[in-house]
């Protein structure tokens, strides 16, 4: 996997969660988001609800 400059610069990394952990990481990283040079706070938080409720609903739905 290629990392963006963007991605490297702010420490992003690939890691392998199963469905379960991945909705909590998302839940309790959600007040340690900040503002970037590329982002701002408001747009973090948007990806961070976004990605969360695609988790949810796919949980609720398609994990047994």
């Amino acid at each position: 996997m290629h990392r963006t400059q963007k991605e490297i610069d702010e420490g992003g990394e690939l890691i392998w969660l199963t469905p379960k952990d991945a909705l909590d990481k998302i839940t309790n990283c959600v007040d340690n988001l900040k503002a970037s040079e590329y982002e701002n706070i408001y747009h973090s938080k948007f990806i961070n609800y976004r990605d969360r409720e695609i988790l949810k609903y796919y949980i609720q739905n398609y994990v047994i």
